[in-house]
């Protein structure tokens, strides 16, 4: 066994290796990021055993009621060590791949030996490099369905010694493993609850030693486990309603269209298995479609699945006792269950992630067939067609590879799963919000396909409008703003909103002050709901100034500062952080309306932190105005030199050293400034003029 192992763990490392330089991506933020349980500074531990997955408290009506307290505590470890490094965080997903595919090898040994030999390596092969296993294994969150089998598979390992033992008190001990085991399964993921059943389909198959009573005591703790687990939701007991983003199919009206939308899906599970060739980070609206037809050809696919797979297993259970098929089947059906919508709607229509511990029965299936196929293989076929088994793992692992390139980072992830599911609302918007900073032209593409296909969709309309204002179109971008504020008061839109009405003031002489009113109930709506982001407090702030009252201003920014401060110290969604220069150079121009003095010595205070101050255009050109007023301008004129260095693209820089150089009586300096910025904008008259002028005077 030694040499199988190693091969089998190898091949886990080699398949997943890459991963372990990814980012958090998707789901990773919720589970991880925002999730104030994996913070040991934090939360205490305690709390774990009180909240859902993603933090919530498990007796709220908006949880989920997701309850992996196993998995969270993983993630603690994670943090002590690494903080919010996603490397650490990988690396322990790709360990635990290796050594759930090592467990594989040793399930396939108890449940097909001695019947079997080469079963448990192929099957181990499989599992350690399939292409399906990269939702699981590449995105941090996945290690959910990780732990849960690698601890279900000791389950499984410990009852088979129930099974083997005939001495009573070790025969009892062993059952105890296996319940310990399964229950803390199910504490890193609820699939592991249905390890009841697989141990259940084990007792029932064993050939010598089936024991009523202990069948009876096993379908009493699983019930007495999930009592407790229900308990633990507290007094709410309603499942969490899926909106029609998550699971369009449970809000189908008819019966017969959701059971046959389903029955699409499950093929599609057991498709992605067989040809895991297009696969997509999440499969919510528009991604698959409803099925609302009998006449429908997926009808079709799906009854010849359905059949297979009812006569593959009824077959096997009239051969239990003599054939390991049976209890493989079980191992690959049960823990689908709470997968498939039949018991409850799933938060997602398909997840590949969730086939990470069915895949264990699939996988040792398919070895156990090619193992009949290569035992009754006369023996010059035999070589063609190991070699054929071994493209298949190649090929699967090239893959898989590739596939967990797709998961390095958000952006490659949304990029791949265009291609896949080029109508999804959700990929469309998360793409276009992802390249929005870059390409904003390509990315209103993405967001008006978006709006397009979901008009109801609210948080389209907020990024649309965000991909609007990049490409300086304010009309179009208050449009969509007033749309996703129709449909939900989401604090974001108030504030965008609200900065666009000051800007429109700002710019139309005759805007009367019920605009800055208007813009500042808007802003102020975003923070009645609780918009505790930096671009809240900033619009606030941009609002006090437009309307005159400076310390409002300076106290807004201040607040900013604070929420800047926190973002940074969080370290994801950086793009939340209002730009500092944006921030100095309205808090620069408050002090200005208030006190020369006390303005100046702002301006003294910024320029001696000099990384922030001279990447700021907009600050230094303030400053060197404010320096001019106060008779500063030789002061004045040195920062607008600097700055011309530092920007030689700004216009206005040249042109403000120009006029500065002409004041102090540098003739020669300001010309050599004017003929900059003239080089960069020939359509200033003013300056040609000033040039032209300069030039008759020179002549002779």
């Amino acid at each position: 066994m030694g040499w199988s192992v190693v091969v089998v763990g190898a091949a886990a490392f080699v398949a997943f290796g890459n991963t372990m330089f990814s980012h958090f991506t998707w789901d990773d933020r919720g589970a991880i990021l925002m999730n104030l349980d994996v913070r040991t500074d934090v939360t205490p531990l305690r709390d774990l055993f009180a909240h859902d997955f993603w933090g919530m408290n498990l007796s709220s009506p908006q949880s989920h009621k997701s309850y992996r307290p196993l998995t969270v505590a993983t993630f603690r470890l994670n943090y002590a060590v690494h903080g919010l490094h996603p490397h650490g965080y990988h690396i322990t997903n790709v360990l635990l791949h290796v050594v759930v595919s090592i467990l594989v090898v040793s399930t396939g040994r108890v449940l097909c030996s001695p019947s079997s030999s080469s079963t448990p390596v192929l099957a181990g092969l499989l599992f350690a490099v399939h292409p399906i296993h990269c939702d699981s294994v590449a995105s941090v969150v996945g290690r959910a369905d990780i732990l849960c089998t690698a601890i279900s598979l000791l389950a499984l390992l410990a009852y088979n010694q129930r099974l083997r033992h005939v001495q009573h008190s070790r025969r009892l001990v062993w059952t105890m493993v296996a319940i310990g085991c399964t229950c803390l399964a199910t504490m890193a993921k609820e699939t592991g609850f249905t390890m009841f059943a697989v141990l259940l389909a084990m007792e029932w198959s064993s050939d010598t030693r089936y024991s009523k009573a202990q069948s009876g005591a096993l379908m009493v703790a699983g019930v007495m486990f999930l009592a407790w687990r229900v308990q633990m939701n507290g007094s709410s007991t309603t499942l969490y309603t899926w909106s029609i983003y998550e699971n369009e199919f449970a809000h189908l009206p008819s019966f017969v269209s959701k059971a046959m939308s389903y029955a699409h899906v499950h093929t599609l599970y057991l498709w992605k298995l067989l040809w895991p060739q297009y696969l997509c980070y999440d499969y919510g609206w528009n991604t698959i479609h409803a099925v609302t037809s009998i006449y429908d050809v997926r009808n079709l696919a799906s009854s010849v699945a359905y059949m297979a797979v009812v006569g593959a297993v009824g077959t096997s259970a009239s051969h239990r006792r003599t054939s390991p098929l049976f209890v493989l089947l079980v191992l690959g059906i049960c823990p689908f269950v709470p997968a498939s919508h039949v018991m409850f709607p799933v938060g997602t229509i398909l997840a590949e992630r969730l086939l990470y511990l069915p895949s264990v029965g699939f996988c040792l299936v398919v070895g156990y067939a090619t193992e009949r196929v290569l035992l009754a293989a006369t023996p010059a076929s035999k070589p063609k067609l190991v070699a054929l088994l071994g493209l298949v793992l190649a090929v699967a692992t090239s893959r898989t590879i590739r596939r967990n390139l797709d998961w390095h980072d958000e952006h490659t992830l949304f990029q791949s799963a265009l291609s896949v599911a080029p109508t999804s609302v959700k990929v469309l918007t998360n793409l276009g919000q992802d390249i929005l900073p870059k390409d904003a032209r390509t990315a209103v593409l993405y967001l008006e396909r978006a709006v397009a296909l979901m008009p109801s969709y609210s948080l389209g309309h907020l990024n649309l409008a965000a991909g609007y204002a990049a490409l300086k179109k304010p009309l179009q971008a208050m449009h969509h703003l007033v749309q996703s504020i129709e449909l939900v008061q989401e604090p974001k839109a108030y504030t965008s909103l609200g900065q666009h009405f000051v800007e429109f003031w700002e710019s139309h002489v005759g805007a009367g002050q019920s605009t800055l009113h208007t813009a500042a109930h808007l802003v102020q709506t975003a923070l009645d709901v609780g918009a505790t982001y930096p671009s809240a407090s900033y619009g606030q702030a941009k609002v006090a100034f437009a309307l005159g009252n400076m310390g409002a201003t300076l106290q807004s920014l201040a607040i900013t500062r604070t929420a800047n401060a926190y973002v940074a110290s969080r370290g994801y969604d950086l793009n939340e952080v209002v730009d500092p220069c944006f921030v100095d150079t309205l808090a620069g121009l408050a002090w200005e309306h208030m006190n020369t003095t006390t303005a100046l010595a702002f301006y003294d205070r910024a320029m001696m932190n000099a990384s922030t101050f001279w990447d700021c255009a907009s600050l230094v050109n303030n400053a060197a105005a404010c320096f001019h007023r106060a008779n500063r301008s030789m002061d004045a004129l040195k920062l607008l030199d600097k700055a011309t260095k530092r920007h030689p693209l700004q216009v206005v820089l040249w042109t403000n050293a120009g006029y500065m150089a002409e004041s102090v009586g540098h003739q020669a300096q300001a010309l050599t400034y004017f003929e900059a910025a003239l080089r960069l904008e020939p359509d200033l008259a003013h300056l040609r003029t000033k040039l032209e002028l300069a030039f008759k005077q020179q002549q002779p």
